[in-house]
């Protein structure tokens, strides 16, 4: 069983300082009010209004909550306004069954709407598959793509009937954009969110980052050669 707790904020200027202070005032408020420590968290999905560019919301909860286990997913939400921020932090409300999440992201070189369906295919079956997950244990699924792509041209349906999905509940935005100049932005990229039951409830979920994704989101994945 799980629970979501939802909270939202307004960020006084669109830096990375108060956005990182703001995201990562209201993640600690819902912990501290709920006593929530971080194996109770599922994932945290932040939804940012169209103003707030500079940087991931999630940087702030990740660095300075010691949240570096939890997923985190930020949405891209254009018809809020008013440097609005808010977030959903889905929790575990008892240890069996516990509801798992897994994070997974790839980048195109070019805005082909082929060339997107084929990676985003390739990347929920490389997913489930390494992390052994059948469509019958899958809760959500959350995709969005970088504002660089053309969203409105995605068949996400067709998508996930392809990768023998269908059925499966799921949401579709704009990953929050970030400027050009900051380390982690990346450009043309993908990225994905599973909520899932696992087969085997001590495994441990392994994510995915294909191409350039790995050196700029999880670098820590990344082995020495």
């Amino acid at each position: 069983m799980s629970k979501i707790y939802t909270s939202q904020t307004t960020v006084k200027q669109n830096t990375e300082e108060a956005i990182s202070q703001a995201s990562t005032k209201i993640v600690a408020q819902i912990l501290k009010n709920e006593h929530l420590v971080q194996n109770d968290l599922v994932s945290i999905v932040f939804q940012a209004s169209k103003e707030l560019t500079t940087v991931s919301p999630a940087k702030g909860p990740r660095t300075q909550l010691g949240l570096s286990e939890t997923c985190f997913f930020a949405q891209y939400l254009p018809f809020k306004s008013g440097h609005k921020l808010s977030v959903d932090i889905t929790v575990n409300t008892q240890n069996t069954p516990a509801l798992h999440a897994v994070r997974a992201a790839t980048n195109i070189e070019i805005n082909n709407l082929q060339l997107i369906q084929k990676n985003l295919i390739s990347l929920l079956l490389n997913l489930t598959q390494l992390n052994n997950i059948r469509k019958k244990n899958l809760h959500k699924i959350y995709i969005s793509v970088s504002t660089d792509i053309d969203k409105e041209k995605i068949n996400i349906s067709k998508i996930l009937q392809k990768a023998d999905l269908e059925n499966v509940n799921y949401e579709f935005t704009y990953d929050t954009p970030i400027s050009p100049d900051h380390p982690m932005y990346l450009a043309r990229a993908i990225r994905i969110l599973l909520h899932y039951y696992p087969k085997d409830q001590n495994s441990t979920p392994i994510p995915l980052y294909l191409n350039k994704t790995a050196k700029k989101l999880r670098p820590d994945l990344i082995q020495p050669s």
